[in-house]
């Protein structure tokens, strides 16, 4: 069930990476909670124990190479 509503609404990992890149801090949010829901969200986008350490830094490396990349390239 938790797969077809996941499919359904379109969540997958671009979605929590997304969040995690664009997440702020709620009002009255301790550091505590802040770190507990950056690390929920990291882990549902790496899904860490699925890759290696490799496979997760491939991952990061690509992202923001991507993000720094001219954007005329990065339909490459």
């Amino acid at each position: 069930i938790k797969s077809a509503v996941l499919d359904k609404f379109e969540i997958n990992a671009e979605t929590y990476r997304s969040r995690f890149r664009s997440m702020e801090v709620k009002e009255d949010e301790t550091p505590k909670e802040l770190r507990a829901r950056l690390k929920d969200l990291y882990e549902k986008w790496m899904d860490p124990k699925g890759k290696t350490r490799e496979q997760i830094g491939d991952a990061i490396v690509l992202e923001q190479f991507l993000r720094i990349l001219n954007p005329d390239l990065q339909t490459w």
